[in-house]
């Protein structure tokens, strides 16, 4: 764990670290699939660096507020995050619990939602540029994580996929690990893309509790989160010093 204040970013996740033994089966079966079908080309993440993303909290220093980094690349609008506000909402009772449904959908059936204009089926898996992501969603088409991101922006904490008010995101995604474009053809990764959505689609629905025991605020340096740049404060049972938080964050350039 390292502390680097002045030079870190921030963002709220789940799953890091510590998770349970199905979750931690499924990673190491779609990280075999890919390096089976990439050999060297794949580079998977640590086990315990696997995470989903809920909402980030990145931004910069202006003097003694925290400018949102989203409210300002994406809507041009310096606002200052109201971080003890989002806090105080993660470690209250108001904080929703969601079953979260991974694999399982198959490609004939209507489930009653997309994501990001395609069935559930094609991004169950999916390969963008260099990262490999694997994807599930609240059971029953319930827009509960959405309705929770859409939550952080009233607190200034804008939404990177929530470019309009009608947008939605209701995706639990993860990074399994990166690829080395320069070393594997479009032909190899668009097949093993292929084979790990016939695979997850063929298995038995996964479904998973995300509640607050399994979320984390965590400061990083590197986007992708490794343990080694990275500094973790668990969302449950622990006060999380605001103050100390703010000081992660680096100067507005």
């Amino acid at each position: 764990m390292m502390y680097i204040p002045g030079q870190m970013q921030v963002t709220l996740v789940s799953c890091y670290g510590q998770k349970t033994q199905p979750m931690i089966d499924l990673i190491r079966f779609c990280q075999n699939e890919l390096s089976k079908g990439l050999l060297a080309a794949f580079r998977p993440y640590e086990l315990e660096q696997v995470h989903a993303t809920l909402v980030g909290l990145e931004g910069y220093r202006q003097q003694d507020k925290i400018i949102n980094r989203n409210f300002l690349e994406r809507r041009h609008e310096k606002r200052e995050m109201n971080l003890a506000a989002a806090i105080a909402f993660l470690q209250s009772d108001s904080l929703p619990s969601m079953t979260i449904r991974i694999g399982g959908y198959n490609s004939e059936v209507d489930y009653g939602f997309i994501s990001q204009g395609q069935h559930p089926y094609l991004r169950s898996f999916s390969v963008h540029g260099e990262i490999a992501v694997a994807m599930g969603w609240p059971v029953a088409g319930n827009t509960v994580l959405d309705r929770l991101r859409r939550h952080f922006n009233t607190m200034n904490i804008w939404h990177k996929r929530h470019d309009t008010d009608v947008d939605v995101d209701n995706d639990f995604y993860f990074v399994l690990g990166c690829i080395d474009r320069r070393f594997v053809t479009d032909e190899q990764v668009n097949a093993v893309e292929g084979n790990l959505r016939q695979m997850l689609a063929a298995t038995e629905s996964m479904r998973f509790e995300i509640d607050r025991s399994s979320l984390s605020i965590v400061g990083y340096l590197d986007k992708q989160l490794p343990l080694a740049t990275s500094c973790a404060f668990p969302v449950d049972g622990l006060e999380i010093d605001v103050a100390l938080l703010r000081e992660f964050y680096p100067e507005e350039l």
